[in-house]
């Protein structure tokens, strides 16, 4: 699973990456992060197939990842994403994104048949 993790001093967030994840100060921000420097609209994380990216949404004050001041740029494991004072880690995982659904493990059960299930 693809995520950023927001450390603050309020603890810890985990936010799984699907699609697009907007940062900023904005009530609708997918990551509302809090500072001066931080804009409304600051910048965007996208997952476009087996890869992210973070493009700062021409902010005065930036984004960085790794110290490095960023326009768009490709997320790899452990990167440091600063927006303002605020820290972000990009973390990725081979777990999968969500568990089995209840209509797959019904399926199972469908396939192997009440008689071998109850046998079992």
């Amino acid at each position: 699973m693809k995520k950023v993790i927001v450390k603050s001093a309020t603890g810890t967030a985990e936010h799984p990456l699907r699609g697009a994840l907007t940062i900023g100060s904005a009530a609708a921000s997918g990551v509302k992060l809090f500072g001066g420097e931080v804009a409304e609209s600051h910048a965007k994380i996208s997952v476009v197939g087996p890869y992210v990216f973070i493009e700062d949404l021409d902010t005065l004050a930036g984004t960085q990842v790794n110290g490095k001041k960023i326009r768009r740029t490709a997320l790899k494991k452990g990167d440091q994403i600063q927006v303002g004072s605020n820290t972000l880690i990009y973390d990725e995982d081979n777990l999968p994104d969500a568990a089995p659904s209840v209509p797959q493990a019904a399926s199972a059960v469908a396939k192997t048949g009440p008689a071998q299930e109850a046998a079992s």
